[in-house]
């Protein structure tokens, strides 16, 4: 896992040693919320060019998906944060899906 911190971003990947062929792993990351966040998305829908929504991340139901960026506020006026990807190469895009319970697992 190659990890980089900045002052106000923290960035991971995962490396995978193996031979050339194409090899798509299978992921299990999940992002869990803090309670009373707030959630700016949109689906899959539209090819990244959704409308996007804003809920309470309490309301986000299981088995919504969300096309990154996932953007939030954070209680308690905290600030804001994302989740999103960047730099991909030969690899699909990213869609996180809701758990239900504040997670958003990586799809």
């Amino acid at each position: 896992m190659d990890i980089r911190t900045f002052n106000e971003a923290v960035a991971f990947r995962f490396i995978i040693p193996g031979t050339n062929r194409a090899r798509v792993p299978d992921e299990a990351t999940t992002f869990l919320l803090p309670a009373k966040s707030t959630l700016w998305y949109h689906d899959l829908e539209g090819h990244y060019e959704g409308i996007h929504t804003n809920k309470d991340i309490s309301d986000v139901k299981s088995g919504e998906w969300i096309a990154p960026p996932a953007t939030f506020k954070l209680p308690e006026g905290a600030g804001y944060a994302a989740i999103t990807e960047a730099d991909l190469k030969h690899y699909a895009g990213m869609a996180l899906q809701a758990d239900g319970e504040r997670g958003l697992m990586d799809s």
